[in-house]
């Protein structure tokens, strides 16, 4: 969570990314590209979210979740601005 620190400026809590990748989690309209895996992960996705601003608005903000071998738990790989605007295809 350290790039999301720096990102935010540090106005924004750690709970403020998960937030916000739950909420675009739950939308079933969101789109992302399943990428790279690591040992003890099932799959891995890409994905744009928001992130609430107090002021200015949402902030576009790029999430990177892993599934592990168990199924249930869910690994935050990333949470920050993103480095595109688009993702891969």
């Amino acid at each position: 969570m350290q790039r999301w620190d720096t990102d935010t400026l540090g106005a924004a809590w750690t709970s403020d990314a998960y937030e916000g990748m739950i909420a675009a989690l739950e939308d079933d309209s969101i789109q992302g590209n399943e990428t790279t895996s690591f040992p003890g992960q099932i799959a891995t996705y890409e994905f744009f979210f928001h992130r609430n601003r107090d002021r200015g608005g949402p902030e576009k903000m790029y999430g990177k979740i892993a599934l592990k071998q168990n199924r249930v738990t869910i690994l935050i790989l990333s949470a920050h601005r993103p480095e595109r605007q688009t993702l891969r295809p």
